[in-house]
């Protein structure tokens, strides 16, 4: 009889297309968490974080490119939450 038990049109055992029962909710669960690192890789912004950014300002500050007034505005501006 054809679609019941071993080798029916779908390979046999009655089995859906991803593995059935525990493995397929095990190949559900690698798909969605591969999904959101792809997500998170994606949207992660590579901007300068903020401990980069006050070595940049402290730099800056260093060689002369600004002045003091500007360097407290910037950092205070940095240091802020």
């Amino acid at each position: 009889m054809m679609g019941y038990g071993y080798g029916n049109m779908m390979g046999g055992y009655g089995y859906n297309m991803m593995g059935g029962g525990v493995f397929g909710f095990i190949s559900i669960v690698v798909m969605v968490l591969a999904a959101f690192a792809v997500y998170k890789i994606i949207t992660n912004d590579s901007s300068i974080k903020n401990g980069d950014s006050l070595q940049l300002l402290n730099k800056r500050f260093a060689s002369g490119e600004i002045d003091e007034e500007q360097y407290k505005a910037m950092r205070n501006t940095l240091t802020m939450k």
